[in-house]
């Protein structure tokens, strides 16, 4: 913007001030013209533009009442000036300053009305760099936040060479396919890949595809026309077309209907889709990561999944091993946790006795990190200490070969499932309702059972 104004006052001395919110005042840009740079302008003249939030111009200072007192603009025998604010709702964005100290180059009323055009334009420019400059630095504090919210924990060697590959593959447009068990943290793992990509500074969009049915699936992924089937009154942009420039994680791939993954497909290979009820290719730039907690290998011998589909989004694949086989990380995880709920619950994180972290190492997870956070998060609420032993964990036992002992099962008469399963229900429940003090409406909400 400097430069553009000081090409059209090539004979002037330019100056252009930008407010700076991070410091309340306005900020000199920065110019090669040390003699520009040197030079004193009015602070008469700069405060009324201001205040008055209008321009003000001066063909000739000597005859200007408005400007007669100003000491810095007769000091420097200047005989014309301009300085106009750069004004866009009512907020003063900047000020451009231009003065000439030689008669023979007055500025002329078409100059000056040449400017003020120009300004107009340029604040609109300036705004939206500004905004920019606001959304860049909003996005990285949110991804900040997002790190400190999902931090990626643990130590195990299993763990590292999740994260290692992760590292590798970031920076990379290669897809990638997550594969683990339910709850071992797959969202967390792509939104690492992405937030350590170049593609970081554009929007990461997660679809869960098992949560969606057939019809509304294709139109949440590839979007659709208006009028393009029933109820669809409006143009809807897809899941596709959202992140353009950042990446896509379908969660649940697995889940996905044959008919959508030949669409799938092709939009994988040629990077172009056609909204549902669209005739318009649409080019989209976006990098796909996948996840999935089902046999895949199965699913295609079984005729449920699409070989060559498989093949395109296994750029590389990263497997996220069971908790139960990372016991190394159950610590630090289970005090992260700790510290978490403990800070909503407005109370000293507790320790874990050695009797308590034998329990939480010995149990097999079937629910992974997931099942850890809301068995943390229970024994939370319920235990008040400063140390939570094995009795504030609300699972089966320090190990599951022990769960038959537990319950009155031996190798000889085994309890059937049904009736074993009533006596596990009653028995935690009367545990919770002995911690509650028969608190029936708290029991009901951090066991999840009905209140009747």
């Amino acid at each position: 913007i400097y430069t553009l104004i000081k090409d059209l006052f090539k004979q002037s001395r330019v100056l252009l001030f930008i407010w700076d919110d991070s410091c309340g005042r306005f900020i000199k840009e920065n110019n090669k013209n040390h003699y520009e740079n040197d030079f004193r302008i009015s602070h008469t003249l700069f405060a009324s533009v201001l205040s008055e939030r209008k321009e003000i111009t001066s063909m000739d200072i000597v005859k200007d009442e408005r400007i007669k007192d100003s000491e810095s603009l007769h000091g420097q025998s200047i005989h014309s000036v301009m300085c106009i604010p750069l004004l866009v709702k009512e907020k003063i964005l900047g000020i451009i300053y231009v003065d000439t100290q030689d008669q023979s180059l007055e500025f002329t009323p078409e100059d000056f009305n040449f400017i003020c055009l120009l300004s107009i334009h340029i604040a609109l420019v300036l705004e939206k760099i500004l905004f920019c400059e606001i959304l860049i630095k909003e996005n990285e504090l949110l991804r900040k936040n997002v790190n400190s919210e999902h931090p990626l924990i643990g130590n195990s060697e299993l763990f590292n060479k999740v994260i290692n590959i992760s590292k590798r593959v970031a920076p990379t447009d290669l897809s990638v396919l997550i594969r683990g068990e339910t709850g071992t943290g797959k969202e967390l793992i792509a939104r690492f890949i992405h937030q350590n990509s170049p593609r970081k500074h554009f929007p990461l969009v997660p679809v869960h595809c098992a949560a969606l049915s057939e019809s509304l699936l294709e139109s949440e992924l590839f979007g659709h026309e208006k009028g393009a089937f029933t109820g669809a009154n409006t143009q809807k942009i897809g899941k596709f077309e959202q992140p353009n420039g950042g990446t896509i994680f379908l969660d649940e791939i697995g889940e996905i209907p044959l008919n959508i993954q030949v669409k799938l497909l092709r939009f994988l290979q040629e990077k172009e889709l056609e909204r549902v009820g669209g005739t318009k290719k649409i080019k989209v730039n976006v990098r796909i990561i996948t996840a999935t907690n089902r046999d895949l290998e199965k699913a295609i011998k079984e005729g449920s999944f699409r070989e060559d589909l498989y093949y395109r989004i296994k750029g590389l694949q990263i497997n996220i091993p069971p908790l139960k086989d990372r016991k190394s990380d159950i610590k630090p995880l289970a005090e992260y946790f700790i510290h978490r709920w403990a800070k909503n619950f407005d109370r000293l994180p507790p320790k874990i006795s050695e009797k308590g972290l034998k329990i939480l190492e010995n149990y097999s997870w079937p629910g992974n990190i997931r099942e850890l956070k809301h068995i943390i998060e229970q024994a939370l609420v319920l235990s008040t200490n400063d140390t939570l032993d094995e009795h504030d964990f609300f699972i089966d036992s320090n190990s599951d070969t022990q769960l038959l002992d537990n319950y009155n099962f031996n190798s000889e008469e085994i309890t059937p499932f049904k009736k074993a399963q009533e006596a596990f229900e009653k028995n935690y429940l009367n545990n919770i309702m002995k911690k509650l003090n028969g608190n029936v409406t708290l029991a009901s909400k951090i066991s999840g059972f009905d209140r009747s």
